[in-house]
């Protein structure tokens, strides 16, 4: 390990009892308490390298945090919606377009803009987003099987936020066109 350096930082009270409850616990000193966190979070960005996107940290926290979300293997989201889409069941439909008048309830009151929209459910690995200019963009879906989803969702989504947009499907992709007067900067925009 080499030769060990002093190094002083300042806490504020609320990680001093951070530090003194995970003492308790452990056993350890506060040093080594430090040092393995230090450690870890370093290894942690070491295994990530580039791949880390601080924003998206920030929207799976949001969104996981709160407990309104789940986390979901691919697959299984893939075999729930072949399911429905083969079985046309029309409650269920009602109740997604129910659900996405909920979220364009949230999005209007927090003033969260329609590209912004997107960039959430974008980390939710529901497509891969293109934006082509300030009106237009692609979805591109993980699985021709999501368009009915996600297209049913996002156009009652856009309604219910009084936004108009055209929603154009291809095989594997949703192309959104969104009227000229509609407002997608966001103070995030790249």
């Amino acid at each position: 390990m080499g030769e060990k350096q002093r190094l002083t930082i300042s806490i504020d009270a609320d990680m001093k009892k951070l530090l003194r409850k995970y003492k308790r616990l452990s056993g350890k000193s506060h040093s080594e308490i430090v040092r393995e966190a230090l450690r870890s979070h370093f290894e942690h960005l070491e295994e990530m390298r580039y791949d880390f996107n601080p924003e998206r940290a920030r929207l799976y926290y949001e969104m996981l945090a709160g407990g309104e979300h789940v986390i979901l293997d691919i697959d299984h989201w893939i075999l729930f919606l072949r399911e429905l889409n083969s079985a046309n069941d029309s409650a269920f439909w009602e109740d997604h377009r129910r659900v996405a008048r909920s979220h364009a309830e949230q999005f209007r009151q927090r003033c969260i803009p329609p590209a912004e929209v997107l960039r959430r459910l974008e980390a939710c690995n529901f497509f891969t987003l293109s934006r082509s200019s300030d009106r237009d963009f692609t979805l591109v879906l993980s699985s021709e099987v999501t368009k009915r989803f996600i297209k049913t969702f996002l156009e009652e989504v856009f309604a219910g936020m009084g936004i108009e947009v055209e929603v154009r499907e291809d095989y594997s992709k949703l192309r959104l066109r969104f009227a000229e007067n509609t407002r997608n900067e966001n103070k995030k925009e790249d």
